[in-house]
């Protein structure tokens, strides 16, 4: 590649830095792709980085040495003076992976707007937990990116427009925005037409409620965890093809804003529901036309769900398809239902038992009391008529005896 080098005016900010610096643009020439301009000073080159292993190394030992600030930093003679200074003006062209470039940089916010991304093909992990990044990048050409996988996640200072870009080709959009805690930016216009996963794509992106009503999804087999914990979303997403999704699992849990009509979405292929709306506190649709016949996991499908998405509800009257594929949950709901009836019931129950023995109970008391006092009584007269017995028998036997003594005593007198 053919490298001209032109002398350009100072500028008030290099002149802050250093009075005697001197500006060149180093003008990659000939490739179209190729126009962006490098401000150098002094003698800091403009090498181009032919692959993702000699740019990353760049990028750590550049990180690491602290030449984000410094345009004097002690690998002047090595990565400045090779590839230039600052990283903005880096010509990165040529590299067509960038993944994990600055994953767990948590203090990289280095200004990168001006990289041509043009030849990229994959941008997986690229701004993984880069906690503080937060540059514009708006204008980034990513045009043959196919695989978004992480590119964001964990960034959670990023905010910035996206809208524009290009995702055509991308078909990997796992993780995509995964706990980008502060993004909340327009992607209605994405053309998500080649996307085969969102697994997880907003997973704990809890400020997100972007408009994704229009989104071609009729590419996409995996759904699983897509919106978990995005607490702020709530978007129309009715018009969403989801005839070829194979897994929702977890698809909403714990999206406790999400209220949308999905009534009409075509789920005869998905095969997995287990926990789709788990905590959804918000969700309370009709989802009895949808056709679950390949359906064979449903596990806590609503379970922490509103009251509204009750069991018994949707065991009752979402037709015989929920049923069947409920059919063990909805036997066990009956269960703690009839449980619950009567432990809610035998309360009443008791309570009403509770005065009606108590009333029986001071009724028995009285007729005890009664008895009691009849029995002490008629112990009493029983009593009473014993002793009066019993003294007229002692009277008897005391005149009998008198008589016997009285009669020996004739009988004595006699003889003699």
């Amino acid at each position: 590649m053919m490298i001209i080098l032109s002398m350009s005016s100072q500028s008030s900010s290099a002149t802050a830095s250093s009075s005697s610096s001197t500006f060149t643009t180093c003008s990659l020439g000939n490739d179209s792709q190729q126009h962006q301009q490098h401000q150098q000073v002094n003698d800091y080159g403009c090498a181009c980085f032919q692959n993702s292993t000699e740019l990353r190394k760049a990028v750590d030992t550049f990180i690491q040495d602290g030449c984000s600030d410094d345009h004097n930093c002690k690998l002047k003679t090595a990565i400045v003076k090779t590839y230039g200074w600052p990283m903005g003006t880096w010509c990165v062209s040529s590299v067509t992976e960038m993944d994990q470039l600055f994953s767990n940089k948590k203090t990289f916010n280095d200004d990168i707007s001006a990289w041509d991304l043009s030849n990229v093909k994959s941008v997986d992990h690229m701004f993984y937990r880069a906690r503080v990044f937060n540059q514009d990048i708006s204008k980034w050409d990513l045009s043959q990116v196919e695989n978004l996988a992480y590119m964001i996640a964990g960034a959670s200072a990023f905010n910035q427009d996206v809208s524009k870009w290009n995702v055509s080709k991308v078909t990997n959009m796992y993780n995509t925005f995964n706990s980008a805690l502060a993004f909340n930016q327009d992607l209605s216009a994405w053309d998500v037409s080649s996307v085969q996963t969102m697994e997880k794509m907003f997973w704990g992106a809890t400020s997100f409620n972007g408009d994704l009503s229009l989104w071609n999804t009729s590419s996409v087999t995996d759904m699983t965890g897509m919106f978990i914990g995005a607490s702020s979303f709530n978007q129309p997403l009715e018009k969403w093809d989801v005839s070829s999704v194979k897994s929702m699992h977890r698809m909403f849990q714990e999206a406790s804003s999400f209220n949308q009509d999905l009534s009409s979405w075509n789920v005869s292929n998905v095969q997995d529901m287990a926990g789709m709306f788990h905590k959804a506190t918000s969700f309370q649709q009709d989802l009895s036309s949808w056709d679950v016949s390949k359906l064979n996991s449903a596990k806590d499908i609503f379970d922490g769900a509103t009251t509204a998405m009750d069991l018994t509800i949707i065991c009752n009257s979402w037709g015989e398809a929920w049923k069947n594929v409920l059919a063990k949950v909805c036997t066990e709901e009956h269960e703690a239902t009839t449980t619950t009836t009567t432990t809610t019931t035998t309360p009443t129950l008791d309570a009403t038992s509770s005065v009606a023995t108590a009333t029986n109970d001071q009724t028995v008391e009285m007729k005890a009391t009664k008895t009691a006092t009849l029995d002490a009584a008629g112990m009493h007269a029983s009593t009473a008529t014993s002793g009066q017995t019993m003294y007229g028998a002692l009277v008897l036997v005391g005149l009998l005896l008198l008589y016997c003594v009285r009669y020996r005593n004739r009988s004595k007198r006699h003889n003699h």
